[in-house]
């Protein structure tokens, strides 16, 4: 079944598709008034947060709750009256509460930036006087891959800087397990293959705001037509594993950060990394409503998609058992003692995102004897990323039939001034290719991204992968993006990972902005994000996303924009059905907390729990 864009009708589709489960529900818009900010008290609870006069004798009540905190605050989570730096959580009557959000970012928010205090060797400067520039720093050079920077025989500034990168991480590292700095100077310098970081190693630049006249910061151009990242980091290594435990408990609710456990766990001990797999059986997959989805026109039975191809035709687009586990990886903090029936109870430094409930199958606890390995201890500061267009051919050399040279429109499309496009010497069609990611990590821990601007890439300027952990990213901009309004297209910042913080951050022409990615375990946290022009709507975008927080975001778009649909500027969490390529329902554990948008379509999943809290905006309930 697809969407649609009256809200009435959703509404209809909504409560036929998805049962309620007793007491759930989301937050009233009466608590508009909200005036903190829920990762702001996380951080540090102060008494004046809200006005708290004497606790009551029990917190049990609502109503005795409300009392303790005043008409200002969400009957969910609140400063507790019994000290001002403890928050109350508010668990629905299946136990489900709001996860913990305050352990995000670097090193889970307990340090500031990375370490300035690096010895002497280990600062590598690269100083643009002594390199070939193609423009003179004071304008920027035009993007035309012939005449430019980027053009083909235009030196190669990657390789260098690369060599700096590679050199750095043989060196000691610090306390904190920084190595050194490669520091940039401002200039324009071309990029021919991606830049990868190592760890240790902190890439910085010359921000905007360090010299006169308005002055662009030190920018990277990324030239070439592949679409990989500008600037990546990844080490794929998942560790092994020997050691396992049942879980006990029959449910474990979204919220709880410990699970119960048999057998003695002698060999399990405070810092062991672990990982707990919720499945998705048949059986959750049919209690969601996701079993069968068929486009309109296409009727069942119908065999299952294969392939996106597929997808075009008339083929089952629903959700096949097992596809879409959720992997929770955590580290242990502390093991309680056993109690009288045998079992331990072990307590984990994040919380689950979604409930285990155990008649969906067996969970169990798995301990990592060698933990999965990671690059960690990164920088990237004070720089700014251009996505240059490149005419490519799979075979030939392209060319415009009337003489003149092919060039990339604004969405990629080729376009000769006078003539056809063509591949001379072939008879397939030239295309349009650039670097889509400005950063992309993934299997990386503990990085800071701070003052970063994006211009031009298709896709994102900050994309985090499965397992990136406790990345915070300050301060960065999504702006001019290229390619079609369309598909896998403008996607400003994409987190797939668990305990990262992407705060003060902005973009302008995205689609889908603040995406939680497909079957992420958060926490993670959207704090004080901005998205401008927005030509679709923000929100987790596909397949089952969990506990992300959107705390203080603002969504706002242009209507006289032709392409800038209904749905744009809205912050949701629904079932998209059969849209793509059978999104379903999109997420779990979300929290809006003080946003602004279009509009919140905003609905529960069967099995699963959302907030909308203080938000400014109509709501389509």
């Amino acid at each position: 079944m697809r969407e649609t864009d009256d809200p009435r009708g959703l509404q209809r589709e909504t409560a036929k598709e998805r049962p309620r489960r007793r007491g759930r529900r989301i937050v009233p818009r009466r608590w508009s008034a909200l005036g903190a900010s829920l990762l702001g008290w996380l951080i540090a609870v102060g008494a004046a947060a809200c006005s708290s006069p004497a606790a009551p004798e029990t917190i049990g009540v609502t109503e005795q709750k409300l009392l303790s905190c005043g008409s200002n605050c969400s009957s969910w989570v609140f400063p507790s009256a019994y000290g001002s730096h403890h928050l109350v959580y508010v668990p629905d009557h299946e136990g489900d509460r709001i996860p913990e959000f305050g352990r995000v970012g670097y090193r889970k928010g307990a340090n500031g930036l990375l370490s300035e205090n690096l010895p002497s060797q280990g600062n590598v400067t690269i100083d643009n006087t002594s390199w070939p520039l193609a423009q003179p720093f004071a304008a920027d050079p035009p993007l035309s891959s012939s005449t430019g920077i980027c053009n083909p025989g235009a030196h190669d500034h990657g390789t260098a800087i690369q060599a700096a990168i590679d050199h750095v991480a043989t060196l000691p590292a610090n306390a904190e397990g920084v190595r050194g700095r490669v520091s940039l100077s401002r200039a324009h310098y071309a990029i021919w293959a991606r830049l990868r970081l190592q760890s240790g190693v902190v890439l910085r630049g010359v921000s905007e705001h360090g010299g006169s006249g308005g002055t662009p910061p030190t920018t990277l151009h990324a030239c070439g037509a592949s679409s990989s990242a500008l600037i990546s980091a990844s080490l794929p290594v998942s560790g092994s594993s020997s050691s396992q435990w049942d879980i006990l408990d029959e449910v474990v609710p979204s919220g709880s950060n410990s699970v119960r456990i048999g057998a003695s766990p002698a060999d399990l001990g405070v810092g062991n990394v672990v990982t707990i797999t919720r499945k998705s059986p048949l059986q959750w997959i049919r209690d969601i409503g996701l079993e069968h989805i068929l486009d309109p026109g296409c009727s069942g039975p119908l065999p299952y998609c294969t392939s996106e191809e597929e997808e075009d035709q008339c083929c089952d687009q629903g959700w096949q058992p097992n596809t879409k586990n959720l992997v929770f990886q955590r580290v242990v903090t502390h093991v309680e003692n056993g109690d009288d029936l045998g079992g331990r109870r072990v307590f984990f430094d994040q919380p689950f995102t979604n409930a285990l409930e155990s008649k969906y199958g067996a969970h169990t606890l798995l301990r990592h004897d060698i933990p999965p390995a990671k690059l960690r201890n990164m920088g990237v500061y004070n720089l700014r990323g251009v996505s240059h267009p490149t005419v490519r051919c799979n075979s030939g050399t392209p060319a415009c039939s009337g003489g003149t040279a092919p060039a990339c429109d604004p969405e990629d499309r080729v376009i000769c001034s006078s003539g056809q496009p063509t591949c001379s010497g072939s008879s397939s069609a030239p295309t349009c290719g650039h670097s889509a990611r400005m950063i992309s990590l993934d299997d990386v821990e503990d990085v800071w991204i701070k003052e970063v601007i994006a211009t031009g890439f298709s896709y994102a300027v900050l994309n985090l992968g499965d397992f990136t952990k406790q990345v915070t990213a300050e301060d960065v901009q999504y702006l001019s993006p290229l390619g079609p309004i369309d598909g896998t297209w403008r996607y400003p910042f994409v987190n797939s990972g668990t305990a990262n913080l992407i705060a003060n951050s902005y973009s302008s022409e995205g689609r889908h902005n603040f995406v939680p990615g497909t079957l992420s375990a958060g926490p993670n946290v959207f704090w004080q994000c901005q998205g401008e022009n927005s030509l679709n709507d923000g929100g987790p975008h596909q397949r089952w996303a969990t506990g992300t927080l959107f705390d203080g975001i603002s969504l706002t778009f242009d209507p006289t924009n032709p392409n800038a649909p209904s749905s744009s500027a809205q912050l949701n969490v629904r079932n998209r059905y059969g849209s793509g390529s059978g999104h379903g329902w999109t997420g779990s554990s979300m929290v809006v907390w003080n946003s602004t948008a279009a509009g919140f379509r905003y609905f529960n999943p069967p099995t699963g729990q959302n907030w909308l809290i203080g938000s400014v905006g109509p709501a389509y309930a």
